[in-house]
């Protein structure tokens, strides 16, 4: 558990972007096929 949290660590901050930009991405997928 600790070897495996000490190796995410420094991929964090390049991770929260990217989850970010993803949310983005799916919440305008769903915006353009809720309506159909």
């Amino acid at each position: 558990m600790r070897f495996n949290h000490f190796n995410l660590s420094p991929l964090v901050p390049l991770l929260a972007p990217c989850t970010r930009l993803f949310s983005l991405l799916f919440l305008l997928i769903y915006i353009y096929i809720a309506p159909r």
